[in-house]
């Protein structure tokens, strides 16, 4: 070898070493192939990036073969350089490692080129993961927020104070109908278009927060849209940057569209005003009251009942006002609604007026209200005054109590009116000087059966009033309603079916008493009959519980049950609640003794023996006729 080519061989051997220290040194990687593709370099930047060993790095037949090319920008990048004998440059590409981490690289593919025919490939790489997680964590930041100040309906806005431009990251300008306004708008201008209530207010408030008194600046305003409707806006904003006198230079902020919630409020408080007018105008009462029964709120109608101020009632017991009499009762039914959490009740009771001690009748719906533990939190009520309504109906029972007095006077002197004729015609006849002995004693007996009939009907009043209390057996009932049946219907142009369970119970009662009740019930069937007709009598036992829908005065649960049924005229609805009146009938008054007395004898006898009648008619159609009569203890236990 000459001379001059040896030196330029040391030259190249010295450039090149020169190359490799420096390519050594950098943290980019590079990497070299050949023109058949094979590896033949690669520094120490590319064995950090691709997290191989050199030697390993060699070893490969490709540099497709350094990384998982997640997405194909590497092949996309290699393929063109290739093609166009063109350096490529590829920017943030997604790799894989061989640990499986995922790196993002940028660098170039650089073809070497002789003799216009690709000699190799140069592929340099440098490592972006950093820098592009970065980028797009930003990025999701931004996104993130635009999301959340979109689905918050707030938007972002600047303000440059020494420009006096506001910037707003959002479409406020095209709410307002200015789209020609862009983002950016001066400040006397929002300042113009805002009202002058919440101008002065802004101005107030930012002056505080200038000082350094707040935190943040937030206010409320209206603000005026280019057809001349009204917007509201809330704003938080914060002076951030500020001269080394402290004036502020920068202030950012988000702001919120607040029109539909104070529109809502503006309607909301016209509401409760109209509310509260009515609730305190109407003469209905309303009241609240906490857990513990004091009264939160009471309006006018209940302060001028209970004689005391609405406003200074507050904090008192609602119990106050009770009336002695009523109070433990009142107590009792709010403990009993709470300890089944009744969610409502109603209520009657007696309030005393603090001033002047009248006493009203109430008449309350009670609405309760509980927390998720059961526990009671308040309660509100809703209430008449029933104080009229109340002696009304006592005026009304006085009226019928004096009308039934009318009928049975009237009953008792149509009766002794007809005896006494009888006994004194006959004691007149007697005492004829015409009249024989035979005579005298013949007119003398019929006076005498008149006295008898006289002392009959004054033992049936017995029986009703305070006396005749009757003198109770243990006894079988279905013999006594059979003899009732025989007895009642003997001399009568009707017919009689009856249907007794074989196993009736027993009952204490008076035989002869339960015999003129029950045959009195029936003789009313028949005579509701004149044309003839079937008088249907059944007999059952039957065991009472709360759910049947009647009261009855025992606390006995088994009962005999007798029903007697007719086909007959049946009984007006208005005059039901008459029948078991003395002296009351539909059928006019004649020469038959003791009329109208019938039913009520029966219905006395029943209720001294803890039973009770009820009666079922449709006028037209006929009437039922139904009594209950508690079982004796003894057929009770052995139904038990």
């Amino acid at each position: 070898m000459t001379e001059p080519k040896k030196q330029t061989a040391k030259e190249f051997l010295r450039q090149r070493n020169f190359f490799e220290v420096v390519l050594e040194r950098i943290v980019s990687g590079v990497c070299a192939a050949d023109r058949e593709g094979r590896i033949y370099y690669v520094n120490r930047g590319m064995t950090a990036i691709s997290d191989i060993p050199k030697e390993d790095i060699l070893a490969k037949r490709s540099l497709m073969e350094l990384f998982i090319d997640r997405d194909a920008v590497l092949h996309s990048a290699y393929d063109r350089a290739k093609n166009t004998l063109q350096p490529i440059q590829y920017i943030a590409a997604p790799v894989v490692l061989s640990n499986r981490r995922l790196r993002y690289i940028s660098g170039w593919f650089i073809p070497s080129i002789t003799e216009e025919t690709l000699d190799g490939m140069l592929l340099t790489a440098v490592d972006m993961t950093e820098r592009e997680e970065a980028e797009r964590a930003r990025q999701e930041r931004e996104e993130w927020t635009k999301l959340a100040l979109e689905e918050t309906d707030e938007g972002l806005w600047e303000w440059n104070v020494p420009e006096q431009q506001l910037i707003f990251h959002d479409n406020w300008p095209h709410r307002l109908g200015y789209d020609d306004l862009g983002p950016a708008v001066n400040v006397n201008w929002w300042l113009a278009h805002i009202t002058e209530e919440s101008r002065s207010r802004v101005e107030r408030q930012f002056r505080e927060h200038r000082k350094g008194r707040t935190t943040y600046h937030e206010f409320e305003y209206e603000i005026q849209t280019k057809e001349g409707e009204s917007l509201w806006f809330w704003v938080r904003a914060k002076i951030i940057e500020r001269t080394g006198e402290g004036r502020p230079l920068r202030v950012i902020g988000t702001h919120r569209d607040i029109t539909d919630r104070v529109l809502s409020e503006e309607a909301l408080r016209i509401s409760e005003a109209r509310y509260r007018d009515i609730v305190e105008n109407t003469d209905v009462l309303i009241g609240r009251f906490d857990s513990e029964g004091r009264i939160t709120y009471m309006n006018r109608a209940i302060g001028t009942l209970m004689g005391v101020d609405p406003e200074s009632s507050i904090g008192m017991s609602s119990l106050d006002f009770v009336h002695p009499d009523d109070l433990k009762h009142t107590i009792a039914t709010y403990r009993q609604w709470i300890g089944d959490k009744r969610s409502s009740g109603t209520l009657e009771n007696r309030y005393i007026n603090k001033k002047t001690g009248a006493v009203w009748h109430l008449a309350w719906t009670i609405t309760l209200h509980y927390d998720r533990e059961g526990r009671l939190v308040d309660s509100h009520g809703i209430g008449i005054n029933i104080t009229d309504r109340i002696k009304l109906e006592e005026a009304l029972r006085r009226a019928e109590k004096l009308e039934s007095l009318g009928i049975l006077a009237g009953g008792i002197a149509h009766d002794f009116n007809n005896l006494l004729t009888v006994i004194l015609g006959n004691i007149d006849l007697s005492l004829s000087a015409h009249q024989s002995e035979a005579d005298i004693f013949h007119n003398l007996r019929k006076a005498k059966y008149a006295c008898d009939q006289a002392k009959e009907l004054a033992q049936r009043f017995l029986t009703f009033s305070q006396g005749g209390n009757p003198k109770k057996d243990i006894t079988p009932l279905a013999p006594i309603i059979l003899d009732s049946i025989e007895a009642a219907l003997s001399a009568a142009n009707v017919a009689a079916r009856h249907s007794l369970s074989r196993d009736l119970w027993t009952a204490a009662v008076d035989a002869a008493q339960m015999r003129q009740a029950i045959g009195n019930i029936i003789i009313n069937a028949g005579e509701a009959m004149p044309e003839g007709g079937t008088v249907f009598v059944k007999a059952e036992n039957i065991v009472m519980s709360g759910q049947n829908g009647t009261s009855h005065p025992s606390p006995t649960a088994h009962y005999i049950k007798i029903l007697i049924e007719d086909k007959g005229r049946g009984i007006a609805a208005q005059d039901l609640s008459k029948i078991f009146d003395p002296y009351f009938t539909t059928k006019k008054l004649g020469a038959q003794k003791g009329m109208g007395l019938g039913l009520t004898i029966a219905y006395s006898i029943i209720a001294r023996h803890d039973g009770y009648i009820t009666v079922d008619s449709i006028e037209g159609s006929g009437t039922t006729v139904t009594v209950y009569l508690p079982a004796s203890s003894e057929a009770a236990m052995g139904r038990a």
